[in-house]
């Protein structure tokens, strides 16, 4: 008994020191006043040794708030000294040297050192960094989608990374700087039920740029990064075991009959995906397909019984139409005529969060579903306000209102990267790529790459989306995507409606193969 209750004090101890650390590692935007130096219409913070922020605004309103990818700027002063020399503001830390021509304009099209510079040591030499620099051999990082990959053919439409051989990358927050989907970075300003909400630029033609000069302390590089923009959470543990999916129009007891297969031939399986046909309507829908799927609750119960988790695919885009479950409360709540037929996607607007959430969300969750999977692919920013961009805001609300709205469990999505910033919303899916030795081989390099923005958690197409020339699956090319998906942070398949698109292991004729891979995984 005294073991038991030393025990339980040890862990209520630890309990308590976690709090704690949650409690410490709250997101304070301010940085300490002591690391900010003014100079005119110029400011900089230096944040560590390495990462110094540097911002002008012809205006002199410098932007304090978070943005959507910096939270915290309260760290500890680093050791700096700034002097005024010849004209210019001279900034020193243990690592980098910043020279300021006083009462200079700061642009991103200088091209020179003139007006402002960063210098520091690598390998015995002198880097020199300024605005406009091309920044040739940056390691690259992610992209918002692969959709209509074959091979390596997005390679050249990767975003650049934090992780550079020249020895210093660039992370612009600058409200008009175009994000890789021709979004931009906006603040986080008041809060609407608890979930930081979008804001207006205080100088919307200001620079917010923050240079990392880390040479080739990469981990260094990437850990002060967690720091100003979060860590990247950790996902439910059943995220980690296998997913099955498949754009299929599965009836009810189609689904019920997979998860079967899988435990009657002994397939680990954790996940099964309900794609598109869960709903009425084509694309966009949010009302069940009683056709298909007649008694939903009972099919997400089952299916918990069974040990398997579920996640409907969403395809907002079209809003509401007016088949679709409490279509007139929300119209009604958006103060909308009561002959609208659809109410418009606009999830930057509190009151549609509300009422659609309310509506529909909180609804299909309190039957059972488990995660969403937000698969946007339309316009890639909003129409209401300018250069917001659909994907990271809807993964930035999803998340975070599961956060605060399903206490019980650890908050994910399952979405499309949205820009600088989406490690924070775990997990990734990089969409319809094409099924080729050439994909497979690329997706490889594109993990990795993704790894210099902290995007760690990607959800491949294992087996590829697409059959070329709608050709029968090749179990060959199905069993080496299994054996890379094996190592991969999520393993997931997944396929097209295609007659030859075939993803249930088992009725390949190497199934003992792969089924060794999903054991070992």
């Amino acid at each position: 008994m005294n073991q038991l209750l030393s025990r339980s004090r040890i862990l209520l101890l630890f309990l308590l020191c976690f709090r704690v650390c949650l409690a410490n590692e709250q997101w304070n935007p301010q940085a300490d006043s002591a690391a900010i130096v003014v100079s005119g219409k110029a400011r900089f913070t230096i944040l560590t040794s390495r990462l110094i922020r540097i911002q002008y605004s012809s205006t002199s309103k410098f932007e304090d708030r978070a943005t959507f990818a910096v939270v915290n700027r309260r760290l500890p002063v680093p050791r700096f000294t700034q002097r005024t020399e010849d004209g210019y503001l001279i900034i020193e830390t243990d690592s980098l040297t910043l020279r300021y021509k006083v009462g200079s304009a700061i642009t991103a099209t200088q091209k020179n050192s003139k007006i402002l510079g960063i210098t520091f040591n690598m390998n015995g030499r002198t880097i020199l960094w300024y605005p406009g620099k091309d920044d040739a051999m940056n390691l690259l990082g992610t992209q918002r989608t692969l959709d209509g990959d074959i091979g390596d053919t997005h390679r050249v439409s990767l975003e650049k990374g934090l992780l550079s051989r020249d020895g210093w990358a660039i992370l612009d927050e600058s409200p008009q700087t175009k994000r890789g989907d021709g979004s931009c970075s906006f603040p986080f300003g008041a809060t609407v039920d608890g979930i930081p909400w979008v804001d207006k630029p205080v100088d919307s033609r200001a620079i917010d740029w923050y240079f990392l000069g880390y040479g080739h302390q990469y981990k260094e590089a990437l850990g002060d990064y967690v720091r100003i923009a979060g860590r990247q959470p950790l996902p439910p543990l059943y995220m980690f075991g296998y997913w099955y999916s498949k754009y299929q129009a599965y009836s009810q007891s189609e689904f019920q009959q997979i998860v079967k297969d899988m435990e009657s031939k002994k397939v680990p399986h954790d996940v099964l995906m309900l794609d598109c046909d869960w709903h009425q309507n084509s694309w966009t829908g949010w009302t069940w397909n009683k056709s298909l799927i007649p008694t939903p609750k009972t099919l997400l119960s089952w299916m918990h019984t069974h040990n398997t988790r579920t996640a409907l695919n969403l395809h907002p885009a079209d809003g509401i139409g007016s088949s679709d479950d409490n279509f007139s409360k929300i119209r009604d709540d958006m103060g909308l005529p009561s002959d609208a037929t659809t109410v418009p996607w606009q999830l930057e607007d509190s009151t549609f969060y509300r009422t659609f959430f309310k509506n529909i969300i909180r609804v299909r969750e309190n039957e059972g579903v488990d995660f969403w999977w937000l698969d946007w692919q339309q316009d890639k920013t909003s129409s209401y306000i300018a250069g917001l961009g659909h994907t990271f805001w809807l993964n930035h609300v999803f998340y975070n209102d599961m956060r605060l709205n399903r206490p019980d469990r650890r908050p994910v999505v399952f979405h499309r990267w949205g820009g600088m910033g989406s490690h924070r919303y775990p997990l990734g899916f990089s969409g319809d790529t094409f099924a080729t030795f050439g994909t497979l081989q690329f997706e490889s390099y594109y993990t990795a790459t993704s790894a210099n923005v902290c995007f760690g958690y990607w959800g491949h197409d294992g087996g590829g989306y697409l059959q070329p020339n709608d050709i029968k699956t090749d179990p060959e090319l199905v069993l080496r995507w299994m054996q890379f998906c094996a190592f991969q942070p999520i393993f997931r398949t997944h396929g097209s409606s295609q007659s030859g698109c075939e993803r249930r292991i088992w009725k390949f004729s190497n199934f003992n193969l792969q089924n060794q891979v999903f054991q070992f995984r």
